[in-house]
């Protein structure tokens, strides 16, 4: 660079603009009622996960058994924990 030789490696620009894209694409919620911490056994669970890992905040809940109990209560395992709604939270 001191001599005016030009690198071969990836630009600034190309890298910044690689940067600005995965930002813009960020998660957007749908639902109007999103609860972003929820409370369940005494425990507060991140509403911005699956519900499947969600649960494995729960002391004693690993993610075998959370996936067990997802289907056993009929709850869709591509949902985030806060767009469950009170009913399938209390099953």
């Amino acid at each position: 660079l001191a001599q005016g030789k030009k690198t071969t490696g990836p630009d600034f620009a190309a890298i910044q603009g690689s940067c600005l894209k995965s930002a813009a694409m960020s998660v957007q919620f749908q639902s109007q009622n999103f609860q972003h911490i929820l409370r369940m056994c005494n425990t507060n669970v991140d509403g911005r996960q699956k519900v499947m890992y969600a649960l494995t905040a729960i002391r004693g809940i690993g993610r075998r058994i959370s996936n067990i109990v997802c289907k056993k209560c009929d709850i869709d395992l591509n949902k985030r924990a806060g767009e469950l709604t009170t009913d399938e939270v209390n099953k």
